[in-house]
């Protein structure tokens, strides 16, 4: 779900060249990397001409007072050690490489760096 208080960022469309027979398969993916949510997460809109656009519709796991970067940077830190393959840290760093930037981000990265010293 999009945030009042997010922002823009520089987000890709991945199109794929299989019709619209494949969309249950790419459905499938989606929800696979996303971590398998609610199969209602998994949408389907029109967007830009694109008849068949594919997207997961998650809500926020994290209260709106958590929604800081102090707050963040605790819960990435915490979840090192309860997650390790899907961890915040590594899922930050990922988006920052991806060109993923939003409001939060700089702020959050270094609220990580100083708490891990």
């Amino acid at each position: 779900m999009i945030h009042q208080a997010g922002g823009a960022v520089n987000g890709q469309v991945l199109v794929l060249d299989g019709g619209a027979n494949r969309l249950a398969e790419v459905g499938e993916w989606l929800w696979q990397r996303e971590n398998r949510p609610k199969r209602r997460c998994i949408k389907e809109m029109r967007l830009a001409g694109l008849d068949h656009v594919l997207y997961c519709d998650i809500e926020s796991n994290i209260r709106d007072t958590d929604m800081n970067a102090e707050s963040l940077a605790r819960f990435a830190i915490e979840s090192v050690s309860s997650k390790p393959e899907r961890n915040g840290i590594a899922y930050l760093a990922r988006n920052i490489e991806m060109g993923v930037i939003t409001p939060l981000t700089h702020a959050y990265q270094d609220a990580i760096l100083r708490l891990t010293g």
